[in-house]
């Protein structure tokens, strides 16, 4: 039982044994094995901005937790002992932005569209930040509306695509 306290945390007042109630749900096989959520609750650490940050192991950033065959996400795990089962076709979003925060009131169930669209709008590639601030293009012409083309999500020059197809024909014409 290596990582599980025996005495009260100061910063969460979680012990193995007393949990505010949490493990008090826990039904089923775990009779000599530990819980999930106890797996979790032990390896749990307070910031200062209220984030419950697991301290255990983590894939791309996000808390994990060995289970018989898999593992998963630490942060479904509390979400699942404290609010309820994640809806079908949504998953859960951090509204903090710390991926590997617990704490079921920094998470609100989203759908994937949605959780990219916020991803994305939280922490843009730098190269999309360079672009969208472009106004000419690398020839000098403008990046405006009369003068421009959407291809695969980016911003082309209809003025260099003409110089292009020109220059292309007339190396093949020689």
């Amino acid at each position: 039982m290596a990582g599980l306290r025996t005495a009260p945390d100061p910063t969460t007042g979680l012990t193995a044994k007393r949990n505010n109630g949490l493990l008090g749900k826990i039904r089923g096989p775990y009779k000599n094995r530990i819980h999930p959520l106890q797996r979790v609750l032990s390896r749990i650490e307070m910031s200062p901005q209220g984030c419950w940050l697991f301290l255990g192991a983590q894939i791309r950033g996000y808390g994990s937790v060995p289970n018989a065959l898999t593992s998963q996400f630490a942060n479904r795990i509390v979400w699942e002992y404290t609010v309820g089962p994640v809806p079908d076709g949504l998953e859960l979003d951090h509204l903090c932005r710390v991926r590997h925060c617990v704490n079921p009131t920094h998470l609100e169930p989203v759908t994937h569209k949605e959780n990219l669209r916020r991803g994305r709008a939280f922490a843009p590639n730098p190269d999309t930040l360079r672009r969208r601030a472009q106004t000419l293009c690398k020839r000098g012409h403008p990046l405006s509306d009369p003068n421009v083309y959407l291809y695969q999500g980016h911003r082309h020059c209809l003025a260099c695509g003409r110089l292009r197809k020109i220059k292309a024909r007339a190396t093949l014409k020689s």
